[in-house]
């Protein structure tokens, strides 16, 4: 018998939310919306950005789910060196439009308290909650081993709440990055000006 659910009308329940706000988005959907929309009136205007390591492809294959073990439900969850220290529990969320460390985390990095600067917008979280940053910081990041590397300076926002992760890697860092990512594969995918690198899952 041939299967006909797909032909029929979908009722829409409920809306699930990801977590919105931080510094890309000022906090609100309407400037969200202005943003997007200066974007599609200059999509034919702005000229290409011009990499020379651009066209290069970043496919997914069986061979990068090696040493995987499936079936799994896994996140995406890794390593990246922050202010020289390797922070291990950063979770890879491409539902988030922020990048967000936890207090404890920046803690532990010994940094100058000096460095944080005030932000008062709230994220919205998974729940509809809202949460708002002590404060955001800018924090040099490294991504991936040499040669094949990224080093960038990245704002977070500091959130002083308990969660199993000390860091939430976004869609801003994830744009930046130029990055592709596989929770099938448990790894993520980037360029770099010496070819494609690859940052596997813990």
């Amino acid at each position: 018998d041939e299967d006909h659910t797909s032909q029929r009308p979908q009722i829409v329940i409920g809306e699930i939310r990801t977590i919105t706000g931080g510094p890309s988005t000022n906090g609100s959907f309407r400037s969200l919306k202005k943003a997007c929309q200066r974007q599609v009136n200059s999509v034919h205007t702005t000229p290409p950005f011009k990499q020379r390591w651009t066209n290069q492809n970043m496919p997914f294959s069986e061979e990068d789910v090696r040493g995987v073990k499936q079936p799994h439900n896994d996140p995406l969850v890794i390593m990246l060196t922050i202010e020289g220290f390797n922070t291990k529990r950063i979770l890879v969320d491409n539902g988030s439009s922020a990048d967000i460390i936890y207090l404890p985390a920046f803690q532990q990095l010994k940094l100058d308290p000096k460095r944080l600067r005030l932000f008062d917008s709230p994220l919205v979280s998974f729940s509809g909650d809202r949460v708002y940053p002590k404060s955001i910081v800018t924090l040099t990041v490294t991504v991936g081993t040499y040669p094949k590397q990224l080093t960038r300076q990245l704002d977070f926002l500091v959130v002083d709440c308990p969660l199993s992760y000390n860091v939430i890697i976004g869609r801003p860092t994830l744009n930046w990055w130029k990055s592709t990512t596989s929770t099938y594969c448990l790894k993520g995918k980037f360029l770099t000006e010496n070819g494609v690198s690859e940052v596997k899952g813990d």
